[in-house]
């Protein structure tokens, strides 16, 4: 999956807003907080445990959640 490439010019409102309109999804946002972490903290060493496993599986689940929401929206 491509990385969202204008992580930078968003603060965490704006991304809420992005995957609230669904322009991006919580997992393109996981993957490319963990892709920045990962090229930038051996240099840095801010993140000491790394959950990114679990943050990928959390933000799928969202992902899935909301597809099952916007179905039931649907059948309503």
């Amino acid at each position: 999956m491509p990385l969202f490439t204008d992580y930078d010019r968003y603060d965490a409102v704006g991304l809420a807003e992005l995957v609230r309109t669904r322009q991006v999804t919580p997992a393109d946002l996981a993957e490319t907080a963990i892709s920045r972490i990962e090229s930038r903290n051996p240099s840095l060493n801010a993140v000491t445990h790394r959950l990114f496993d679990a943050a990928l599986a959390r933000a799928r689940d969202v992902d899935r959640l909301k597809g099952q929401h916007r179905e039931l929206v649907k059948e309503l």
